[in-house]
């Protein structure tokens, strides 16, 4: 993959992270906005609901996310192509607010990937008709809840479940008393193999393969073992691009074999704090978790990003990481001079770690191997 300044015959593509909408953005979001007008294709992940207001809350669920149905005036804006649903907010609603979710969506003009009526839906990609190139963009879920997997006759999310266990040595402890025991993280064979074949089924039909991934841990910026092995088995299997998201902070990326790996784009749009967003928040006991979702403080949190591919004719050409952060309401607005700076150099040192190395110019990072 190298590195090139744009051209007439060349298209892009843009990315983007976690999306927790409830209401219209302001005029101070004009400027990503324009941005994300230059761009051919704009992918991002949908984690909230379009259900009714009046929509029964799952009893199993703690809090459960809502928006305006004029949010959607905003996606026009943002010309988004496609939004991912696979993620652990998408069943927020149950069933009904899933569906009527997918409903809406379609009704104005926006595709969406990773869930559907059946699991042959849910792994169904979207096609989008992109002058002479076919893009195909699928999702699915490391973090499905329950009864939101689709099975062939039941609605739901596509799912690569992780599988967890404690490996607990005995000799260890008895020298090193109270020495943590290892997590042990690996893809289900099943799911991943049911991915696999679906990315090998387009083989002969699409150019480029955009894969997002639900995944990680939130506001924590490691990427674990189980990424990495996930990332580039469906590489090798045909995927061009990995859209992660799901920690809500940014986590490095890598390019792997002339492909792309954004592993977190952060959260895009975060509206957790505004009122009616969360329902059930108030029934939540006094706890770290309610005073963090109300009053959002963590680690780099207003920090995030759009990736950016540019491609020519089917191969990447280049790619870019272009720096947003986000005000006091949880909109997203182009970072410039120190902000910019610094997401650019933390992306750059934790991108080392994974043998990438991030080119400062101008307000964007280019990506090489």
């Amino acid at each position: 993959m190298s590195i090139s300044e744009g051209k007439e015959t060349q298209k892009s593509i843009c990315f983007l992270g976690d999306i927790l909408i409830h209401d219209r953005l302001d005029s101070k979001s004009d400027g990503v906005v324009r941005l994300l007008n230059t761009a051919d294709l704009v992918f991002g992940n949908f984690e909230t609901t379009l259900a009714k207001e009046a929509r029964t809350r799952p009893a199993a669920k703690h809090f459960n996310l809502w928006a305006k149905h004029s949010i959607l005036e905003d996606f026009k804006r943002m010309r988004m192509t496609a939004v991912a649903l696979a993620n652990n907010h998408a069943m927020d609603f149950d069933f009904e607010g899933l569906i009527e979710t997918i409903e809406v969506l379609d009704a104005h003009g926006i595709a969406s990937a990773g869930a559907g009526h059946n699991l042959a839906e849910a792994l169904r990609p979207v096609i989008p008709r992109f002058d002479d190139l076919r893009v195909a963009f699928l999702a699915c879920s490391c973090q499905p809840t329950g009864h939101s997997i689709a099975t062939e006759d039941r609605p739901g999310l596509a799912p690569l479940r992780i599988n967890v266990s404690l490996n607990i040595n005995a000799r260890e402890q008895q020298e090193w008393i109270g020495k943590l025991p290892s997590i042990n993280m690996d893809p289900d064979k099943e799911d991943l193999d049911r991915l696999v074949h679906t990315l090998g089924s387009l083989k002969d039909e699409v150019d480029i393969a955009v894969v997002s991934i639900h995944w990680g841990q939130s506001w924590q910026p490691m990427v674990f073992d189980y990424q990495v092995q996930v990332a580039h088995t469906l590489i090798d299997s045909g995927a061009d691009v990995i859209m992660g998201h799901g920690p809500h902070v940014l986590h490095g990326i890598e390019a792997y074999n002339k492909r792309i790996i954004f592993y977190s784009l952060g959260h895009f749009i975060y509206h957790t704090h505004q009122p009616g967003h969360v329902r059930g928040l108030a029934s939540l006991p006094d706890s770290g978790l309610k005073r963090a979702l109300a009053e959002p403080y963590r680690w780099r949190f207003r920090e995030t990003a759009i990736g950016k591919v540019v491609l020519d004719g089917p191969q990447i050409k280049c790619a870019e990481i272009i720096p947003v952060m986000l005000d006091q309401s949880g909109n997203p607005v182009v970072a410039e001079g120190e902000s910019c700076r610094s997401i650019l150099h933390y992306l750059s040192v934790i991108s080392r770690y994974l043998g990438t190395s991030i080119v400062m110019r101008e307000n964007k990072g280019l990506i090489t191997a």
